[in-house]
C-alpha cells in the first residue's frame, strides 16, 4: 500500500497529507462508522467510538460538528443525539421552531446561519455570528467576543448578565421576545457545557 519514498517526510507528503486525501471518499469515512480504524484520534475514548458509530458521518464538516457536539453535555436531550436526529429528519428541527411561536421570517434567519448543521449551533463562532445578526440582536463583534468568552470560561453570573444584555439588545432591533427565548434556549444553553472554537476543533478532525 505504501513504498518508501526516500524519508518520513517525503513518504508522509505522498500519501497522508491533508492536501492530497480524499475528503469525499466515503471509504474513509465508513472505517470510522464500522469501527475498523485502529486509532481514531479524538474519538478514541468509549463516548467518541458511540458518537461515529451513531453519526455515521458521510464528511468533514459533520466530524467537525459532532467532534464538537460530543462534549457538550445538559438537561434533558443532548446535543449530540440532537444533531443525529435531525440531520435524519431535518423536518423536526423545523416542527421545533414552529412549535416555539417562529414565524417563517424567523424561521429563515435561522436558516441562515445553521441549517448546514442541522438546526443545531456547534461552536462558539456559530454563537457570536448569531448575536452579530442586524434581525436578532445586532451586536457589534467585541460585544459578541464577551458574550463567547463567557460560554468559553463557563461563568455562570457572566451568563446571567449576558442574557440580560441579549434580550436587550434584540428588543431594542425589533426582535420578538419568543423569538430572542428561542435562540438563547435551544442554541445558546445547549453550547454552555463548552462549545468549542470552530478553528480549533477542525484542526483536530483533520489529524483525525
Amino acid at each position: 500500500k505504501i513504498e518508501w519514498q526516500g524519508s518520513i517526510r517525503a513518504t508522509y507528503n505522498k500519501y497522508f497529507h491533508p492536501d492530497i486525501l480524499e475528503m469525499k471518499d466515503t471509504r474513509m469515512f465508513d472505517m470510522l462508522y464500522n469501527g475498523d480504524a485502529i486509532d481514531a484520534f479524538q474519538f478514541d475514548t468509549p463516548v467518541g467510538q458511540q458518537t461515529v458509530r451513531k453519526l455515521g458521518a458521510q464528511s468533514f464538516d459533520e466530524l467537525v460538528a459532532a467532534n464538537s457536539l460530543m462534549r457538550l453535555s445538559g438537561d434533558g436531550e443532548q446535543p449530540l443525539d440532537k444533531f443525529i436526529r435531525f440531520k435524519n429528519n431535518i423536518d423536526l428541527w423545523y416542527t421545533e421552531m414552529i412549535e416555539e411561536g417562529l414565524t417563517q421570517d424567523e424561521i429563515l434567519i435561522m436558516e441562515s446561519h445553521i441549517k448546514a448543521t442541522y438546526g443545531v449551533t456547534d461552536s462558539q463562532e456559530a454563537l457570536m455570528l448569531l448575536t452579530m445578526d442586524p434581525r436578532i440582536s445586532d451586536y457589534n463583534l467585541s460585544d459578541a467576543n464577551k458574550f463567547r468568552k463567557a460560554v468559553a470560561k463557563q461563568d455562570q453570573k457572566k451568563l446571567k448578565e449576558q442574557h440580560e444584555v441579549f434580550i436587550k439588545a434584540g428588543l431594542a432591533t425589533g426582535s420578538r421576545r419568543e423569538f430572542l427565548n428561542y435562540i438563547w434556549e435551544f442554541q445558546f444553553k445547549p453550547s454552555f457545557g463548552y462549545a468549542f472554537s470552530r478553528p480549533h476543533v477542525a484542526g483536530y478532525t483533520l489529524i483525525l
